[in-house]
């Protein structure tokens, strides 16, 4: 039996499709379990400073087991705990989209459609969402996941570039 090179690049991209797809259900399945061991972890700290606050005698005796470095680690640990949970429920979320082509493509940074003076959610080149009038309101947008908040305003005035321009010409570069 002779296979074409068609088939054979059908068959080798069934392949890889299906072992892309194995892989990313694993990946997902995992940070669904991480996910499980955070919240238990989260539980078993404020139980912890449950238990911490259930030997107070009085509120004074309360505040004074409150402000012990003890306790305050223990806040600090279901802070992290809980930083970390919302992070990895952005990325299962993301994970979770069938072809990464979900997510809307914007306009390319250097295509001199974007406003100066604006911020924007990119991915290298490709906007995702903007403009923001600030880079607070960019950051505290929903799914920021591992994007990047950047202004197409040039971060060099003309002078400066100039000045690089001809420091390199200098040299022969």
């Amino acid at each position: 039996m002779k296979i074409t090179k068609q088939r054979l690049k059908e068959i080798i991209k069934e392949e890889i499709t299906k072992s892309l797809k194995e892989s990313k259900e694993v990946h997902i399945g995992n940070i669904a379990k991480k996910l499980d061991r955070l919240e238990q972890a989260v539980l078993n700290a404020k139980k912890g400073m449950q238990n911490m606050e259930q030997g107070a005698a009085d509120d004074a005796d309360l505040q004074d087991i409150r402000s012990t470095n003890a306790y305050f680690a223990k806040q600090q640990e279901v802070m992290n705990l809980e930083d970390k949970i919302e992070l990895l429920t952005k990325q299962l979320k993301q994970l979770k989209q069938d072809q990464p082509g979900q997510l809307t493509r914007g306009v390319k940074e250097g295509a001199g459609q974007l406003d100066p003076d604006k911020y924007y959610l990119m991915d290298f080149d490709s906007v995702y969402k903007g403009p923001f009038d600030s880079y607070e309101e960019a950051e505290a947008a929903e799914d920021v996941g591992g994007l990047q908040i950047k202004s197409p305003k040039p971060k060099f005035s003309p002078e400066q570039i100039a000045a690089a321009k001809a420091r390199a010409a200098k040299f022969g570069l």
